[in-house]
């Protein structure tokens, strides 16, 4: 596997330390440093912001690269450590489609530096889960100037935008 530049260690119930080996990958490791689990996310790219939750799921930010709009890292998803199943849990785009609509294409994908024509609308710094179910998720506003958190119930129903400069 690829050397990726991942920034959290998960520890499951297990014994396994889950971390993201590459943009398309997550590992399970065992105390020993054998590698348990590979699980292969396809046509996603995955963000080194992730979080472990209740059930031993992998959460994190994702770009799907199948996109026609080429937006990246504006999607969270759910990894299923078990069977490898990946779940789109919310696309933010379609949360917030009349911000999305006021960006501009100039924003890179800083994650892949290689990358041409992405479109970074939206760009997500962190991701922290509660015990509660809710989760925030912290953005920066493409310029950096206004830095904003969402929270979220688990039931959905809630959505909530903070405004840091005005808190």
């Amino acid at each position: 596997l690829p050397c990726y530049r991942s920034q959290r260690l998960l520890f499951d119930d297990n014994g396994l330390m889950w971390f993201s080996a590459s943009t398309k990958h997550f590992v399970g490791m065992n105390r020993f440093g054998k590698l348990e689990k590979i699980i292969d996310l396809g046509d996603r790219f995955i963000s080194t912001t992730t979080a472990l939750d209740d059930e031993g799921n992998i959460v994190s930010l994702a770009t799907d690269l199948t996109r026609s709009d080429h937006a990246v890292q504006d999607q969270a998803i759910k990894v299923n450590t078990s069977t490898g199943k990946v779940t789109k849990l919310v696309d933010f785009g379609e949360m917030f489609p009349d911000y999305k609509a006021s960006t501009d294409h100039s924003g890179i994908d800083e994650s892949d530096p290689t990358a041409s024509g992405r479109w970074d609308w939206i760009h997500f710094n962190t991701i922290q889960l509660l015990p509660d179910g809710q989760y925030y998720i912290y953005i920066f506003d493409n310029d950096f100037a206004d830095a904003k958190t969402i929270a979220r119930s688990p039931d959905e129903q809630v959505r909530r935008t903070y405004n840091a400069a005005s808190s």
